[in-house]
Formats: C-alpha cells, structure tokens, sequence
C-alpha cells in the first residue's frame, strides 16, 4: 500500500468494470460465497460498500441487485432492532427502509413471481414476511436525495463532499 496515490473519493468515477475483460473466469459458487461474506464485513467496514456492490452486480440483474441491496440493508436494520431489544431499547414502529429503485419495492410487494424473479423466492419471502408483520417499510428515496450513494456510486468530489457533510462526516 505504500505505493498507493491518495484519493479523495472512494473510487475513480470514470472506472468501467466489464465481465469480458480477458481475465480467467472463476467458479460462480465460490465467488458468490466470496461476496457474502464481504457483504457480512460491510457492517463494519462501510468504506467497502461501494466495491462489494461493484463485485455484486457481476451476479445479479439490475433490479435484483437493488433488491438484494435491499435486503442487506433490512438484514443489517434487524440486527440494529436486536442489539437496541438487548440495551431495553425496544422499536415499536416498522424500521423505515429507504430504496431508489421503484422495481424492487415492487417485486417485494407483489405476491406474483414473474419469471425473472423466480430464482431469488426466498429473500422475497423474507422481505414480504417483515413487511407483513409490520416490522420494515420500503420506502421510495429520489436517487438525488440518496445519502447511501457515498458508499455505492462512484461520485464527484463535490457531490461527494456534500454527501460527507450530510452524514456528518469529519474530513481528516
């Protein structure tokens, strides 16, 4: 790493990733198991967040990908609710889940899988279930009001610093 250049933001915004990039396919079961568990570490780690969901994205379509951000992002609510229920915090109310993809609210709302969505029936379960019993809510987020975009989009340093601000970042 003593070679590294600095950087202001996370990642190169003009970075394009490709799957046809020359380079050695590798086994898919041990690549999703791979991005599991970096997506465990993103609990502690958010700075990784962006990259994990680069490596996601290799996986999954577009609206499935959003899903599933969507469904580490409940896991990781769940776990909030279980450590406050620990410290006599108990939440009364649904956890409030913000997501900028309109299609992933929609296909865990709908109850009718489509043949795109077929494959991914257990986490649709999940998120259904937690919505049934009234302990999450899906939210629609305008991508612009999007604060999670600093930890899964490469961004201008502007755009960037503003987001940093908005979360109360403390620049070094």
């Amino acid at each position: 790493m003593e070679y590294c250049k600095d950087m202001i933001t996370p990642m190169n915004q003009k970075e394009k990733l490709s799957k046809n990039d020359g380079v050695e396919k590798v086994e898919e079961t041990y690549f999703r198991g791979l991005v599991g568990y970096l997506m465990y570490l993103t609990a502690t780690r958010p700075d990784s967040l962006y990259a994990v969901s680069i490596l996601s994205r290799f996986m999954h379509c577009a609206s499935e990908a959003e899903f599933v951000a969507a469904t580490v992002a409940v896991n990781q609510a769940l776990w909030s609710r279980i450590f406050f229920v620990d410290l006599h915090m108990n939440q009364k109310k649904g956890t409030e889940v913000f997501v900028d993809n309109q299609s992933a609210i929609g296909i865990s709302h709908n109850p009718v899988f489509h043949g795109k969505t077929k494959h991914f029936n257990i986490k649709l379960f999940f998120l259904r279930e937690l919505q049934n019993n009234g302990d999450l809510i899906l939210l629609y987020c305008k991508t612009e009001e999007q604060l999670a975009d600093i930890f899964t989009k490469p961004l201008s340093s502007n755009k960037f610093q503003l987001l940093e601000q908005k979360l109360g970042f403390c620049s070094s």
